[in-house]
Order: structure tokens, then sequence, then C-alpha cells
């Protein structure tokens, strides 16, 4: 599955115009998205995200593990970035992302992840979602290994699970997948005040493996969809209803609950936003729903709109209805 998504990424992003970027952004904000972090390799969906009335978190991207080429990407990696920092407002936020552990050198990591403490950027990365990566990194074996020396014999892994999360102890990071993580590695990004962006639906459709989330505190937990590369939907109601499928021991009222919060209190927390919750000094954005008839108590409520929300009757942004 990990061949052919790589081998099928040219075709998806000669195809993907900002026509496709648009439609998918208003039925995101029919949903009720108000607010989404978009990781931006290319920079190709820059102009849809800046028209929308959505707020962005806009992580440029830097991946290259070649050391002859560092100088090269690390400068390309700025002008992308400074690109964004040029056009930024109140809803368009300039942040960072750190590909992986395996795809980024370390100096060209800690080289960005300068620039992101000194600008107080939000980053992100993704982390341990496969058994691949997992052999790469505390191995040196496994698929990487055959996909590495295409391009350059005798690759070895660029750093450990345990340094990679080091390097961003000072940075407010988004670690997303998770799934092939150890408990130790979990709790150490915890320790850093990381989060961690589940991804059900992509986990599932990748047969990467599934995240423990019971070992987990809620509160580190936001729920993200990783994109239509590798998901059906970017509408946060069918990844909710599948997260509920996924994680099958969990109680549906208390679980149900902690889903909402990690799409909005813990989500605008994650990426570093003044919203998530209704409350007085929070940005004003907010979702209204149709409930269900057949509810017969509070508790009820998440569940039911997890259930039965597809659409929104009403999305506000800043007050403004959308």
């Amino acid at each position: 599955m990990a061949k052919f998504r790589y081998k099928k990424r040219d075709d998806l992003l000669s195809t993907c115009n900002d026509e496709i970027i648009e439609k998918q952004l208003k039925i995101m904000q029919k949903s009720g998205t108000t607010s989404f972090g978009a990781i931006s390799s290319f920079g190709n969906d820059f102009e849809a995200c800046l028209k929308s009335p959505q707020r962005v978190v806009f992580f440029t991207e830097l991946l290259g593990s070649r050391p002859d080429t560092v100088d090269i990407l690390f400068n390309d990696f700025k002008s992308r970035l400074k690109h964004i920092e040029q056009n930024k407002n109140e809803r368009l936020i300039p942040a960072i992302s750190i590909h992986s552990p395996y795809s980024t050198h370390p100096i060209l990591a800690r080289n960005a992840l300068d620039i992101a403490k000194k600008s107080n950027y939000v980053v992100s990365t993704h982390f341990m979602e496969s058994v691949a990566e997992r052999n790469w990194l505390d191995k040196g074996n496994g698929e990487f290994n055959d996909f590495f020396n295409n391009f350059a014999p005798n690759t070895k892994p660029m750093s450990n699970a345990n340094d990679f999360i080091e390097l961003f102890k000072e940075c407010k990071t988004l670690f997303t997948h998770c799934v092939q993580a150890t408990k130790e590695e979990i709790e150490k990004i915890k320790s850093i005040n990381g989060t961690i962006t589940h991804c059900p639906v992509s986990n599932r459709l990748l047969g990467v493996g599934k995240l423990l989330i019971e070992d987990i505190d809620n509160k580190m937990l936001n729920l993200g969809t990783d994109g239509l590369s590798s998901n059906i939907s970017l509408n946060l109601w069918e990844e909710m209803r599948n997260a509920l499928m996924i994680h099958y021991k969990k109680d549906l009222n208390k679980f149900s609950f902690e889903l909402l919060k990690m799409c909005t209190n813990n989500a605008a927390n994650a990426l570093n936003i003044n919203a998530g919750e209704i409350k007085e000094q929070k940005f004003a954005d907010f979702i209204v729903c149709q409930l269900s008839d057949s509810i017969d108590n509070l508790q009820d409520i998440p569940l039911s709109l997890i259930l039965h929300t597809k659409f929104t009757k009403q999305t506000y942004i800043n007050g403004e209805e959308i």
C-alpha cells in the first residue's frame, strides 16, 4: 500500500487544482469545520486556503534526506515559508511541518525548528505511522530499506525515535498517527507537551495499525483526516463515526463526548487557536446542528450528533455566518 501511495503521488498532484481544493473546502465548511491545519509540501493549495473563510494553520512542509541537498532544500523551504508569512492574516496562520524522522535530515529539521522557536510557530510531524517506519528506525531494515536504497546504496536511518522526539521539546508540536509508537514514546511526547493527531480512517485504509487511544491521555488527542490521498472524506462527522466503530471497546456515550472534544477544544489547543469552546474572549466560531427527536437526556447528545449529523444547519466564523 505504501509503495502504491508514493507511485501515484505525481498523478494526484497534477490533477489537484484550485477548483478541486475549493470544492473540498466548501464541503468542509458545510460540515462545520471552521478551522483546520493544512500540511503543504509544495504550496499548491495556498491560494485556495487564502480565499477560504475558515481559519487555516498553514504548515509549510520540509523533507529531504540526502546530505548533499540540505542547503538547496532549506532555501526552497524558506522561500515557501516567506511567501506564507507575507500573506498571513487573522485567518491564515503560518506554521511548519517536519515530514517525518525517516524522510527529513536532522540538520534540516533543526534549522526549521529554530525558525519555529523564534517565531512561535506551531509544528507538525508524521511519527510512527507504520511497521515499515518502526523497522527502519529501530533496525535499519524492512520495506524502507528497499525504498531508500533505490536512491542511495547502503543508506542508514538518520535518527532514532527518541532523538527525533527530543528535537521538538521547545516547540508546540502535533505528532500525527503514532500507531506504532511505544508507551514510552507516547509518554515522552506528553512530557514535552506534544499532542497526537489521530487519523483512524487513513490508518485503516493504509493498513498500518490502530492507535491504542485507551492508553493515551485524552487531552493529548485531536482528530484528523490526513487528506484525501489516504481517505474518502474530509468531513469530521464521518471521521468520528468511523472512530466510534474502530474503537469498539470504548463506552459509546463517553467516547462520543471525547471525540467532540478532539474536534473542538483539543484541536484548537493543539493548533494554538483561540477557539474550540463557547467562552468569553474566545473567537465566536460555532455551529448549529439539528438534534434527533429521540433524545431523552443530555448525555445522549454527543452520540446522537455523531451518528446523525452530516452537515450543519448553520456555521459561524468570528460571529459571521458562512
